[in-house]
């Protein structure tokens, strides 16, 4: 893990301090983490103050209940939660989306994608009785709803993107450059110089 070194005072006492800490020390977090400590963090740091905390993201995605336990934590937040993503796909796409609308930054190069969950419980199958096939088919009915929802509920205000795209895009894996996660509405704007400090 990445450290730093600071002095402390006019003592020549070194701290080695961890990147990440220094960073969560001025409100910027990074998904690389179990999502309960992103999540106890954002909670920690908005008790301090309701100034804007900052999410990077770079990541290929995750599971659903960890995905659910990041994105259910930002609304109840006081400070507004602004998403940058270097890449960001599926479950990490979706934790993007769910920053301050206006405020959803994607680097120049960024990759986003999104899609539903269609194998989230294939490996279960083999030696499955009847009953436990439909019970996990209405589980994943459940959280494709809530993947289509949460994507509508997000779209930046005036784009073109309709319930009907976006339920046919998830089907599939819908892979977007950084103008065209823009055009989505998904995004916001491109990451540029003084946004992150």
């Amino acid at each position: 893990m990445p450290i730093r070194k600071e002095r402390l005072g006019q003592l020549r006492i070194e701290q080695t301090k961890d990147i990440y800490e220094d960073f969560a020390d001025n409100r910027i977090l990074f998904v690389n983490q179990p999502a309960s400590a992103i999540a106890d963090t954002l909670m920690a740091l908005d008790k301090e103050n309701a100034d804007p905390i900052k999410i990077i993201i770079d990541s290929h995605g995750g599971d659903v209940e960890g995905m659910w336990t990041i994105i259910d934590t930002i609304p109840l937040l006081q400070s507004p939660v602004w998403t940058f993503a270097r890449n960001a796909q599926s479950a990490a796409a979706m934790i993007f989306l769910c920053g301050a609308i206006g405020y959803r930054f994607v680097f120049p190069h960024a990759r986003i994608m999104i899609h539903q969950p269609e194998d989230f419980f294939m490996f279960f199958i083999r030696g499955m009785k009847e009953e436990e096939h439909e019970r996990r088919a209405i589980e994943l009915r459940i959280i494709k709803e809530g993947i289509a929802g949460m994507i509508l509920s997000h779209l930046r205000p005036g784009v073109t993107t309709t319930k009907e795209q976006v339920l046919k895009d998830l089907k599939e894996e819908k892979w977007m450059s950084a103008q065209e996660a823009i055009d989505y509405g998904i995004a916001d704007k491109l990451a540029e110089k003084g946004q992150l400090y």
